[in-house]
């Protein structure tokens, strides 16, 4: 049985946020156990010329979206004005996920046919490209990039999150080692 694209892109943005929400609500019992600034921590970073935490987290929340519009937000992709707050990520989470369950399964792989053109940020280059080349070379591991970013800068950080964490949904493979959800 061949593997839908909604099979492919759907489930995989559900565990990614998933394994964001674990490793945020992480980060919250960090601050609050170690009465660290979360303002500091979301601009932390792996490297100066890497964008910061926050940056990090909304992108992975906006790829997701973006799965979860069937690729049309790609095209009004903003990064500005984002919240910088966890909780505020938490929100945006939970959207994201409400999005995502929502969506009909025959309705959403009928994108693998759609065409999409895309203007670059810079407004200097137009990309043309198929609905499943959208969700399976961009969506999908930009969410998965970003996800790791995350676990990376929070492991920098010492936040105490591991591999269980980011692997898969933790309340499947590993009750009671990661958040439970």
């Amino acid at each position: 049985m061949p593997l839908s694209l909604y099979d492919f892109a759907v489930p995989t943005a559900l565990r990614g946020l998933s394994a964001l929400k674990c490793v945020l609500d992480k980060a919250q019992k960090h601050i609050d156990e170690k009465n660290i600034s979360e303002k500091e921590l979301m601009l932390s970073n792996l490297s100066s010329d890497m964008k910061p935490l926050d940056f990090q987290i909304y992108s992975t929340i906006n790829f997701a979206d973006m799965i979860g519009t069937e690729l049309e937000s790609i095209k009004q992709v903003k990064m500005t004005g984002y919240p910088n707050t966890l909780a505020g990520f938490q929100a945006l989470i939970g959207n994201s996920v409400a999005i995502l369950k929502s969506l009909d399964q025959a309705k959403f792989n009928e994108v693998e046919q759609k065409i999409l053109s895309v203007r670059s940020p810079s407004g200097m280059r137009n990309k043309t490209y198929s609905g499943y080349e959208g969700m399976v070379y961009f969506a999908v591991p930009n969410l998965y990039f970003h996800l790791s970013m995350v676990y990376s800068i929070l492991r920098l950080q010492d936040v105490p999150v591991g591999k269980q964490d980011y692997v898969a949904p933790p309340h499947i493979f590993w009750p009671g080692l990661a958040c439970d959800q």
